[in-house]
């Protein structure tokens, strides 16, 4: 694999690219506070079928932060994909993401269905939806959670070893799993090892679609959507999973045994899924 960079909106984005360049092209987009390297374990089993770009979100992995005073607005992800596709030539997008990164294509499959051809989701069916009456409180905790940000110092970790307890702890994952995840994501210096990612991403959200909203996108996506539910992932999905889902027009749903990161735990099973349903 190819680790390359490419200025999206201003930003160095980082992004890995490999596979067979005349097969269809393949965009892999990453979870929340994870990176590329949650992919690396499916290429074996997808190389020679595509032709496959792994792309790192902003203030995650090797890519760029947004600036000192920039917020991560959802919807700005967006404009990052479309960028992205247009620099690349990528006419038609063939998406296999991840929580936030599967949020993130359906968003864009809802608003630009001529560019999207299929859509392979795992565990991501639209983004957390919040009702109207939410908003002022929502607004409210973002800006205190963010002023008080800016004046505590970045947790230092002792070793390596530490900051893989630290993501085992948070994600769920297993300890092999979340070494890949910290490998790209650690930086050390004079005092330890520490995080990478931006931590404004940390914060919550400072204003939330309402579910009607989220509706609306899931209903206008065109292409098919093959959905990977694992039996003990997010219950966030679990919890809007079936009213949801009758809203999108050409989606299967695949189940899985194994937790949210399943793609990780179970590459290859997750794989010839996706091989299976992939209109080749």
């Amino acid at each position: 694999m190819k680790e390359k960079n490419i200025i999206i909106n201003d930003l160095k984005l980082a992004y890995f690219e490999t596979g067979t360049e005349k097969k269809p092209k393949l965009l892999c987009i990453h979870g929340w506070l994870d990176n590329a390297a949650s992919f690396f374990k499916m290429m074996p089993f997808l190389q020679e079928h595509f032709h496959i770009f792994l792309l790192e979100l902003p203030g995650h992995g090797h890519s760029e932060h947004l600036g000192k005073s920039s917020h991560y607005h959802l919807l700005d992800s967006i404009t990052w994909i479309e960028d992205f596709r247009r620099k690349l030539n990528l006419d038609q997008i063939n998406f296999c993401c991840h929580s936030l990164g599967g949020v993130l294509a359906g968003l864009y499959a809802a608003s630009f269905p001529e560019n999207v051809n299929f859509l392979f989701s795992i565990e991501a069916l639209g983004p957390i939806s919040a009702p109207e009456k939410m908003a002022p409180e929502s607004l409210r905790k973002y800006t205190k959670l963010y002023l008080s940000q800016k004046q505590k110092e970045r947790k230092k970790h002792p070793s390596i070893d530490s900051c893989i307890a630290a993501r085992i702890r948070d994600g769920g994952v297993s300890r092999e799993d979340a070494a890949l995840i910290v490998d790209r994501g650690v930086l050390e210096n004079k005092q330890g090892y520490q995080w990478t990612f931006d931590r404004k991403l940390q914060l919550s959200s400072p204003l939330r679609m309402t579910e009607k909203q989220v509706q609306s996108f899931l209903a206008a996506i065109e292409c098919p959507y093959h959905l990977v539910v694992a039996d003990t992932g997010i219950s966030i999905l679990q919890n809007v999973l079936s009213e949801r889902s009758k809203l999108v027009k050409n989606l299967k749903i695949h189940s899985m045994t194994g937790g949210h990161h399943v793609h990780m735990e179970k590459p290859e099973e997750l794989c010839h899924i996706l091989l299976d349903v992939f209109p080749f």
